[in-house]
């Protein structure tokens, strides 16, 4: 049986549900990296991007890759730059709005990482900032070997699916910190019933 075509609307409304489900941190949740694949893994096929990363940025210090598809030689060589060194890295995350970004064209502004770039064949990209209220911040990256879809350019469900993968991180951390205060609770907890 041939398989069927989604058309454009169905794929958004597939990833959209798909990241929805995520961000509600189901019993599959695992580690913030373990999500932050699992939503590569969605908006890779969602947007046909054929190599795709995550990252959480502290101010314009530090920046802490939590899942990468296929890019470990550009975050190689950009292991020494801040998020403020790159204009298209920084001015989606400032903006608070994605960008997509066509190094083909002859306007395209010119990085220190452009070489590599080159090398690898990354003619076309977007940067999705990750923003769930001012408690997280990052970077949603996908590349593409030829031109982006159309969903792509869709500024609206770019913003959409940065705020829902933020949503996920921003949970999963918070999850994080307080699961020592509840194992502190439940230990509190047990000496009382003990006293009577």
């Amino acid at each position: 049986m041939p398989q069927q075509t989604l058309t454009e609307a169905q794929l958004r409304e597939r990833g959209l549900a798909g990241l929805a489900e995520l961000a509600r941190l189901d019993e599959r949740t695992g580690s913030i990296n373990a999500v932050a694949a699992r939503a590569l893994d969605l908006v890779s096929s969602m947007l046909d991007a054929d190599r795709a990363a995550v990252c959480a940025i502290e101010g314009d210090e530090t920046i802490e890759w939590l899942a990468q598809r296929r890019l470990e030689r550009l975050i190689a060589a950009s292991a020494d730059l801040r998020p403020s060194d790159l204009a298209w890295a920084s001015r989606p995350f400032e903006n608070d709005r994605p960008e997509v970004f066509d190094r083909r064209r002859p306007d395209h502004e010119r990085s220190a990482l452009s070489d590599t770039a080159d090398a690898m064949g990354m003619p076309a990209f977007a940067i999705v900032p990750l923003r769930s209220g001012s408690e997280f911040g990052g970077i949603l990256g996908l590349v593409w070997n030829d031109d982006p879809p159309e969903l792509a350019q869709d500024d609206e469900l770019l913003t959409t699916i940065g705020r829902l993968v933020a949503l996920a991180l921003g949970n999963v951390r918070l999850r994080d910190s307080l699961l020592p205060h509840q194992a502190e609770i439940d230990e509190s907890e047990r000496r009382y019933r003990g006293l009577f």
